[in-house]
């Protein structure tokens, strides 16, 4: 006599991947997925798009730390420079307290469009030499001066105690656009409007280290 089969109920249930491991294989199709739809994407579009997906894939998904130094290595913006880089906004001491990015992973993320920099009071800030000087205005935080640099990429100088340009005015190689105050003073680049990393290469990655701390 045949032995009747285990009915399905009685059988033990099959082992089945670790939720890590399941999260671990997702993330890393959608992220080469996602690195092929961006690098087809102008550069400000996936800059600002990478960093968005970048903090949720890490934020989301539990990654160790190696893994976690591959994302954020993997969305690194574009390619080598060809030109060598714009000049320091200022020749003396500055202190980055706030880099360009998503903080605070989690639910409290935010993204900052630019640097904060702290500056010794009164110090010069330089702006990028050719550029015209389109608008010069007064804002909660400080002044703010917005200059054009090429015909879609733009520097905004913001939370200045004073400004030394006026708008319409053009740049020259060693001409200051303002005086840094007691506070911190924020410095973003713009590329069709939308904000990119003021430390990459073709901007001011190549010539300004500004020193890390809080």
């Amino acid at each position: 006599m045949q032995p009747e089969p285990t009915p399905q109920w009685a059988r033990p249930p099959r082992p089945r991947p670790s939720r890590f491991l399941t999260q671990l294989v997702a993330a890393l199709v959608l992220f080469s997925l996602i690195r092929v739809g961006l690098s087809r994407l102008p550069h400000p579009y996936r800059a600002l798009l990478g960093h968005t997906v970048q903090q949720w894939l890490t934020a989301s998904t539990p990654l160790p730390s190696q893994w976690s130094q591959v994302v954020a290595k993997g969305f690194a913006s574009s390619s080598s420079p060809s030109t060598p880089g714009w000049p320091p906004p200022v020749d003396s001491a500055t202190r980055l307290v706030e880099g360009y990015g998503w903080h605070h992973p989690g639910p409290e993320a935010q993204f900052f469009p630019g640097l904060q920099l702290q500056s010794a009071p009164g110090t010069s800030v330089y702006g990028v030499p050719g550029g015209t000087v389109t608008a010069v205005q007064s804002q909660a935080g400080g002044v703010e001066v917005e200059e054009a640099v090429t015909a879609d990429t733009a520097v905004v100088f913001k939370g200045l105690a004073a400004a030394k340009v006026s708008a319409g005015q053009t740049v020259g190689s060693t001409e200051a656009v303002g005086v840094s105050g007691s506070g911190p003073w924020t410095l973003e680049v713009l590329v069709h409007g939308y904000p990119v990393d003021p430390l990459e290469p073709q901007f001011y990655g190549q010539r300004f280290h500004p020193s890390p701390g809080a």
